[in-house]
């Protein structure tokens, strides 16, 4: 049996739109936090 893989790798970016706290890519498991976040409310952008 092969093992699946289920982590998912995390990167940290400045992102120019304050708002969005972080953006996900699910097909390359990998989400970015955005290091410029400034907003109450958080933002994820799924891709």
């Amino acid at each position: 049996m092969r093992k699946v893989k289920t982590r998912i790798e995390k990167k940290f970016i400045h992102y120019p739109d304050e708002l969005i706290f972080a953006i996900c890519y699910t097909s390359y498991r990998i989400i970015y936090y955005n290091l410029s976040f400034n907003g109450s409310t958080k933002s994820i952008i799924f891709v």
